[in-house]
This record gives C-alpha cells, sequence and structure tokens, in this order.
C-alpha cells in the first residue's frame, strides 16, 4: 500500500505539547481515513477506521490505540479542533501510517546485521524473582537462542556480550556501531511493585517534544532534545511493533503494547533500534513460566520471527533492480 504524505491543517490548528516544546501540527481523523480507504465511525468513547484490510481504534481519552488489534501508545491523545477529531502530525507520520504500511518507510534499510543486547551482567544485577532468576543470566539465554535462530535464517547476528560481565549502557549502542548493524534490540525483563503486572512490552524511541509512555505529567527537560536516532523514528517503531506482536503470538503472553521510552540504548543506537521487556520477574505467573525452557524458547521464536518479518518488509519496500536482457546472439 502507497501511502502519500498528509497535509496538516492550516496554522491555527496546533496541538501544544505537554512539555512544552514546539506546537505539532494536527491532521484530522477523517483525513488519515481518507488517504487510507478507511471508513469511519465513533462508539462510545472510540474512534474506528476501518476497511476489510486494516482497522484502527483510538480512544478518545488517552493514548491508547489498536492498529489492526495490537496495542501501540501514541504521543499524545487525540483532539477536537472545531468540532473534528485529530492527531498529532508526529503520530500519523511516525506511528499509525508506518504500521499500517511498513514497507512505504523502508525504502533504503537493510537487515543484514543484526546486533543483540542481553540487559544488564556483572555488577548490574537488573531485577531479580522471588525464587531467584536474574535478569541479566535470563536475558543472555533468550539472546542465545535469537542468535541461533536467526543465523540459521541466513542473519548476521552478534551479542554485545556473551558470558555474564558488565557492560556500560553507552558502550552497547557502540558496539553496534563498530558491527555495521542494520538492527539493534536490547533484551530486558521487568519488575514492578505492583506484583499483579505482567506481560510483555516493545519500546522504540520516544519523538521529540513528548513524554514517554511511562511519564503521565510530561514536564522533564529531557522531553524537548531531538535524539540522532530520532531520525528512524518511524523506522523504529515499525520494527518494534513486529517483535512485540510476534513474541505474544509465540509465548502466548499478555500484550502491554509498543511504548516509548528514551532509554540510552536505543537514543543512542546507530541503526533502527528497540528494547523488548519479555517479562515480569516479580509476576508469579512469569516468573514460573521465564524457568522454563520451553517459554523462553518461545519468546526467542517470536523475537526471531519479529525480525525475519521486518526483513521481508523491507525487501518489499526495496526490490532487487530488474536483469538486464542479453543481447541476442546473430
Amino acid at each position: 500500500m502507497a501511502v502519500t504524505c498528509l497535509g496538516a491543517l492550516p496554522a491555527a490548528a496546533l496541538f501544544t505539547t505537554p512539555s512544552g516544546a514546539r506546537a505539532d501540527r494536527l491532521v484530522t481523523i477523517r483525513e488519515i481515513a481518507s488517504k487510507l480507504n478507511l471508513a469511519v465511525t465513533q462508539p462510545a468513547k472510540k474512534i474506528l477506521l476501518r476497511n476489510q484490510t486494516n482497522t484502527v481504534e483510538l480512544s478518545t481519552e488517552g493514548r491508547e490505540a489498536r492498529v489492526n488489534g495490537q496495542l501501540v501508545w501514541l504521543n499524545a491523545p487525540p483532539a477536537r479542533n472545531w468540532g473534528r477529531w485529530c492527531l498529532t502530525e508526529t503520530d500519523a507520520q511516525k506511528i499509525v501510517l508506518p504500521l499500517l504500511a511498513p514497507a512505504s518507510y523502508l525504502k533504503g534499510y537493510g537487515t543484514a546485521v543484526v546486533v543483540l543486547d542481553p540487559g544488564h551482567g556483572g555488577n548490574d544485577p537488573g531485577a531479580c524473582s522471588p525464587r531467584g532468576l536474574v535478569e541479566p543470566r535470563i536475558a543472555l539465554d533468550i539472546a542465545k537462542r535469537v542468535r541461533a535462530k536467526l543465523v540459521a535464517e541466513g542473519f548476521r547476528a552478534y551479542l554485545t556480550r556473551d558470558v555474564d560481565r558488565f557492560i556500560a549502557l553507552d558502550t552497547r549502542p557502540r558496539l553496534a556501531a563498530v558491527r555495521q548493524a542494520d538492527l539493534f534490540l536490547s533484551i530486558h525483563l521487568n519488575a514492578a511493585a505492583n506484583h499483579d503486572s505482567r506481560g510483555v512490552e516493545t519500546y522504540a524511541l520516544t519523538s521529540p517534544g513528548y513524554p514517554s509512555t511511562s511519564d503521565a505529567g510530561g514536564t522533564s527537560p529531557k522531553n524537548n532534545i531531538c535524539y540522532p536516532a530520532n531520525s528512524r523514528d518511524a523506522q523504529n517503531n515499525i520494527f518494534g511493533s513486529f517483535i512485540q506482536r510476534n513474541i505474544c503470538a509465540a509465548a502466548k503472553t499478555e500484550d502491554r503494547g509498543l511504548r516509548h521510552a528514551r532509554f540510552v540504548v536505543i537514543k543512542d543506537a546507530p541503526c533502527v533500534a528497540a528494547l523488548v521487556e519479555c517479562g515480569f520477574l516479580s509476576n508469579p505467573g512469569d516468573e514460573r513460566r521465564l524457568m522454563t525452557d520451553e517459554h523462553r524458547d518461545a519468546i526467542a521464536t517470536g523475537i526471531a520471527k519479529g525480525v525475519i518479518e521486518y526483513g521481508r518488509a523491507v525487501r518489499r519496500a526495496n526490490p532487487p533492480p530488474p536483469a538486464l536482457a542479453k543481447p541476442r546472439t546473430p
């Protein structure tokens, strides 16, 4: 599906970002729907954009959205302007449209080299479960499984660490640069004070001017910084969505959605990047499953499938040139 650029509303139609950064233009939801041949309906507290192929569900009361069933967190909630529901141009161009038509945003990108980053290690212990599961060890086990699966599919896949040792956060993306990586994925395990929290969540870099998903207030001065990796916001979101969707399908785990944060390892990444939290060590159910080889392998299978599907989208965006016809011999 080809996607043409959306024209923004007149300059008066602006969304003031919570962080006080420059205002973002608004795009009417009906304009987005028109570009993609989607019908618009408004059930209670929702806006639905739908055709036979795609469905987008927007909450009118928050940043949650669903794109073809997948939970995605927007930078800002829908807003009304002159009686019309709108999204920020950032959310339209960097989240919604890329997830609906990924190949339209991947021209010039590659997937041959993948760097996997098992989180924490050494004197950085990360999270620990009540039964003694430690994040660095589980993350490394999953990363090694992913690497083996990707190598079997023809990728060049590397680890930032292959033993339990400390690597500084800012060193990890530099290791990806040394490998000339096309993709960088940092692998972690979650923990929370609320032991009911469970499931998988994947993070892409937050767009400049907006709060990260976990930051409801959105007042940090860091929200206004534009990092070099923000030049790949759309591609990061596409990659993260493939990882999140495939882990949830393969491991049959709760989908906590594609989220956004300014983690060091992804804001400094030299290539398309995401960070995945593969479950909550603080949740008894997630902990019990993460203790098994079967569940860790299912997570690794989902990550590998996500990379492979992203690679297919890249190939669709970059078809090989047609072969030159051989001259006829007399």
